[in-house]
C-alpha cells in the first residue's frame, strides 16, 4: 500500500507535457482556495486511490499568464461546474482571461446542465459561450438570507449577553433579534448591491448589452432557459 501510495503521489508531480496547438482547460464552478496546497496528500482520495490536486487562485492566475506567452497554447476552454468559487475569486480569474484574450488567443466557454451566475460572469470574458439549449442559465441577481436563533435559544434557556456600541453591529443580531434591524438591512443591501453593480457593468462592457437591459433580464428571469438567454442576447 505504501509503495502504491507513493507511486500515485509521485506521478502527480511529473511535469506537464504540452504539445503544439494545445488548448488549456480551465475548470470553473469549483471550490478554489486562495493558494495551492504543497501537501503531497492534498487532493488524494483514499477511497478510490486517486489524486486530484486542487489548484489555488495564485496557481490559476500564474498558469493563465504563462499560457498567454506559450506559443504551443492557442486558447483556453472554460468548463463550467456548479459550485461557487466566490465573486472576488471569479473576478480575478475573469481579469486574467481578459488579458489572455488581449494577446490574440481565443477563449471559449461551455456548460452542459446549469450555468451559474458566477460562471456566466466568468464566461462573458470569452469570445463565445456554448451551452446546451435545454439547460438553465441562473441569472437572477443577488440576495442575502440571515438565520435568527433568538427564539430557539430561549426555548433551551440560553441567554445571550453582548456588549456593543453603535447601530451597525449586525454580526450578533441573529442571537438578539428575530428580524433584521433597519441598519443591518441597509448595509447588507449596500454591499450586495455594490457587488451586483460591478458584475453588471463588467458584463455590459464585454457583451455590449446595456446595464438596464441586463437588470431587466435578471428581474424577469428572461434568460432562465438557455434558448431564452440567446433570444435576450445575454450570450
Amino acid at each position: 500500500m505504501l509503495g502504491t501510495l507513493t507511486a500515485i503521489i509521485a506521478s502527480g508531480d511529473k511535469p506537464v507535457s504540452v504539445s503544439e496547438n494545445s488548448v488549456l482547460i480551465l475548470k470553473a464552478g469549483v471550490t478554489t482556495p486562495d493558494r495551492g496546497n504543497d501537501n503531497p496528500l492534498a487532493g488524494f482520495d483514499f477511497f478510490d486511490m486517486t489524486l486530484t490536486p486542487v489548484p489555488g487562485l495564485n496557481e490559476i492566475l500564474k498558469n493563465i499568464e504563462k499560457a498567454s506567452t506559450d506559443t504551443r497554447i492557442k486558447g483556453i476552454l472554460i468548463e463550467n461546474g456548479l459550485f461557487p468559487s466566490g465573486w472576488a475569486t471569479t473576478a480575478e480569474i475573469r481579469s486574467a482571461l481578459t488579458n489572455f484574450r488581449a494577446t490574440g488567443k481565443f477563449v471559449i466557454s461551455y456548460s452542459d446542465y446549469v450555468m451559474t451566475q458566477e460562471c456566466y460572469y466568468l464566461s462573458t470574458a470569452a469570445d463565445k459561450i456554448y451551452i446546451n439549449p435545454a439547460s438553465m442559465v441562473d441569472f437572477k441577481g443577488l440576495s442575502s438570507e440571515i438565520m435568527f436563533y433568538k427564539k430557539a435559544l430561549e426555548k433551551i434557556g440560553v441567554e445571550v449577553q453582548v456588549i456593543r456600541h453603535g447601530k451597525f453591529k449586525g454580526a450578533v443580531e441573529p442571537f438578539l433579534l428575530d428580524k433584521l434591524s433597519e441598519e443591518n438591512r441597509s448595509q447588507i443591501k449596500d454591499y450586495a448591491g455594490s457587488i451586483w453593480k460591478s458584475v453588471i457593468e463588467d458584463i455590459s462592457v464585454s457583451r455590449g448589452i446595456p446595464s438596464e437591459l441586463l437588470n431587466r433580464i435578471a428581474d424577469n428571469l428572461d434568460g432562465n432557459i438557455a434558448s431564452k438567454a440567446l433570444e435576450s442576447k445575454t450570450g
